[in-house]
C-alpha cells in the first residue's frame, strides 16, 4: 500500500547532520510515509550513515554521478508513491508535529496545492522566517522574492504533475523560487501556515546568502513570470517593475507600482484591491524612511496616520484593534540592530488590549503578536489587560494564537523570551512569570501564579513567582501553577497539572505531574 507522503531529502556534503536529520523525521507524529534518501554523490561517510538504519519507510536513490540539486530532486518526485510530497534538507531538524499539521492543513484546504510552514533558524543566525498565508498575498510577493519556504514545503503530487511542473537545474540557486512562479502562472494555490514546526540550519558561507549568481537567476525568474503574466508589457515598463523591490526612492517607487498595476488592470491575474493596498503601504513604508534621512513637513503630511505614528516610534501598534489604550501608559518597541529597524507589538484582527495609566510593554526585539491565526475564518478573539504598575517585557519575538486572555495585575511582571503559545492561553500574572527562550506552549494551557483564595491554616503564600526556562515543550491542556520552576529542556506532557518543580532536560505527566524521565532533548 501506497504512503500518503513521500519526502525527499537530497543529500550532499551534509553527513555530520544527517542522523539528527533522520532521527527528527523518524519521530514525526504522523507515520504513513516513506523518506526517500536522495545522495547526490556525497564525498563523505553518508552512505555509512545510512546503513545504521533498518527502517523500511527509508528508501535509499545513490545516483551514478552528481547531479545536481534540482536533477537529484526531479528523480526523487518521479520515485514518489505518496500522494503528497514533503521537503526537508538533510541538515535540518522537523518539529514532531510538522507532518501531521501540513497533512491535515492540505486535507481540511482542498482548494490548496502546497503549504509550507514558518522557520526557527539556528547555527550561525537565529530568528525565525514565516511568510504570507493569504494565497493572494503569496502572489504578490513572488513579484518580489521566492514566497514559499522551500525545505518545510508539502504540495498535492497530482497539481504538479498535472502541469509536468518540476525543478530547473539551470536555475539553482533559485530553483524553488522558479518552480512557485510557474505553479502561480499556472492557477495553483500555496499558502504558509504561520506555525515554526522546521528548524533552518544556518552554517557559514551557506547557499541561501545573497550572491550575485543568486540576484541574477532571481531578475531571470521574475522576468520570465511577468512575460507569463503580461505577454504585451512594453520592455520599459518590464524593466523598471523588475527592480521594484530594490528601488529606496519613493517617488520612483510610486511610478513603478503605477505601471504594474496599469499592466494588471489590463491582464488581471492579482487581486486589483489586494495588489493595490500591499503597493502602497511599501510606498509608505519608504517615504517613512526618507523622512528620517531628511525631513519635510510637506512630505511628512503626505503620510496616512497609522504611517505618521509609526514614523514618530510609537508604532508598529495596528491601532484599530486595540483597545482602552491610556495616553499616559508607556509603549517602549526598542530599536535594537545597526540598521536601526524597529520591532513591533501586533494585535491581529479579534485582539483587545487594555493598557492601564502606569503600565508599560515593551518589546526589546523582533515582535510581539496576539490573536495570531492559523485560518482567516479562525472566529476567536483575545484579551490582555496589563494593569496599573504591570510590566510585560517581549524579549525575543513571540506570537500567541487566537483565544488568548493574558491579565498581567497590578504591580505584576510577565515576561516572555521567545517562542509561541497556541489557542486559547488562559495566563493570570499576580507577581512574576517568566517565559524562556525557544518556548513551544500547545492549546488551552493555564499558567497563574495565584490561588486567588487561601486555604484557612495554610502558611503557603498565595502568590509564588512562576519560571519556565528555554527551550520548554509545554503540551496541550496543561495547568501550571504559582511557585513552579520548569527546567530548560523539559516537556510538560498533555493534561498534566503541575504543582511542583520540573528538573533541566525532564519529561513530567500526570495529576498531579510527576517526574516520567531524565535526560531527554528535543527537536
Amino acid at each position: 500500500m501506497d504512503p500518503i507522503v513521500s519526502i525527499l531529502l537530497p543529500v550532499y556534503k551534509t553527513a555530520q547532520f544527517l542522523q539528527e536529520a533522520l532521527d527528527s523525521l523518524l519521530s514525526q507524529t504522523f507515520t504513513d510515509y516513506e523518506i526517500i534518501v536522495l545522495n547526490d554523490c556525497s564525498p563523505d561517510n553518508a552512505e555509512e550513515i545510512l546503513d545504521q538504519y533498518d527502517d523500511p519507510r527509508i528508501v535509499r536513490y545513490l545516483g551514478p554521478q552528481n547531479q545536481g540539486l534540482a536533477n537529484i530532486l526531479n528523480v526523487g518526485i518521479s520515485m514518489a508513491r505518496g500522494r503528497f510530497i514533503a521537503r526537508m534538507d538533510s541538515d535540518d531538524i522537523s518539529l514532531p508535529e510538522r507532518l501531521a499539521t501540513q497533512v491535515n492543513y492540505l486535507k481540511t484546504h482542498p482548494d490548496i496545492d502546497l503549504c509550507s510552514c514558518g522557520m526557527r533558524l539556528f547555527g550561525a543566525k537565529d530568528g525565525t522566517w514565516v511568510r504570507q498565508s493569504d494565497p493572494e498575498q503569496v502572489k504578490i510577493t513572488a513579484l518580489f522574492f521566492s514566497p514559499i519556504l522551500h525545505a518545510s514545503s508539502v504540495w498535492r503530487k497530482e497539481s504538479f504533475e498535472k502541469y509536468d511542473l518540476r525543478f530547473r537545474q539551470g536555475m539553482v540557486p533559485a530553483e524553488d523560487y522558479d518552480l512557485w512562479c510557474r505553479a502561480l502562472e499556472k492557477g495553483l494555490k500555496l499558502v504558509n501556515i504561520p506555525d515554526c514546526l522546521y528548524l533552518y540550519r544556518i552554517r557559514p558561507n551557506q547557499a541561501t546568502e545573497n550572491t550575485e549568481r543568486t540576484s541574477c537567476k532571481e531578475i531571470e525568474i521574475k522576468k520570465e513570470f511577468l512575460n507569463a503574466l503580461y505577454p504585451t508589457l512594453k520592455e520599459v515598463d518590464l524593466d523598471s517593475i523588475l527592480k521594484l523591490n530594490s528601488i529606496t526612492d519613493p517617488v520612483l517607487f510610486k511610478d513603478t507600482a503605477s505601471r504594474l498595476v496599469e499592466a494588471n488592470n489590463q491582464c488581471p491575474f492579482f487581486d486589483k484591491s489586494i495588489l493595490s493596498k500591499r503597493l502602497e503601504k511599501h510606498h509608505q513604508a519608504l517615504m517613512s524612511q526618507s523622512l528620517q534621512q531628511k525631513f519635510t513637513w510637506k512630505q511628512f503630511m503626505t503620510l496616512k496616520p497609522k504611517e505618521m505614528i509609526r514614523w514618530m516610534g510609537i508604532t508598529p501598534f495596528i491601532l484599530k484593534n486595540f483597545r482602552h489604550i491610556n495616553k499616559a501608559a508607556t509603549l517602549r518597541l526598542r530599536k535594537y540592530n545597526t540598521n536601526q529597524r524597529g520591532f513591533s507589538a501586533i494585535a491581529m484582527k479579534g485582539a483587545n488590549v487594555s493598557l492601564a495609566p502606569t503600565s508599560s510593554l515593551t518589546v526589546d526585539r523582533g515582535r510581539l503578536s496576539l490573536n495570531a491565526k492559523w485560518d482567516r475564518k479562525d472566529p476567536f478573539h483575545s484579551l490582555l489587560v496589563i494593569s496599573d504598575g504591570a510590566r510585560l517585557i517581549c524579549e525575543n519575538s513571540f506570537d500567541i494564537y487566537s483565544g488568548a486572555k493574558v491579565y498581567v495585575n497590578k504591580g505584576a511582571t510577565l515576561k516572555l523570551g521567545g517562542g509561541y503559545i497556541n489557542h486559547n492561553l488562559n495566563l493570570s500574572c499576580f507577581e512574576s512569570i517568566t517565559i524562556g527562550k525557544g518556548v513551544v506552549i500547545s492549546e488551552n494551557v493555564t499558567i497563574r501564579d495565584n490561588d486567588d483564595h487561601t486555604v484557612a491554616g495554610s502558611s503557603r503564600p498565595m502568590t509564588q513567582a512562576i519560571t519556565i526556562g528555554d527551550h520548554v515543550w509545554i503540551g496541550m491542556n496543561v495547568t501550571i501553577l504559582k511557585g513552579v520552576t520548569i527546567g530548560n529542556g523539559a516537556i510538560i506532557a498533555a493534561g498534566a497539572i503541575v504543582t511542583q518543580d520540573v528538573p533541566d532536560n525532564s519529561l513530567a505527566g500526570g495529576v498531579p505531574a510527576k517526574v516520567l524521565k531524565t535526560g531527554i532533548s528535543w527537536y
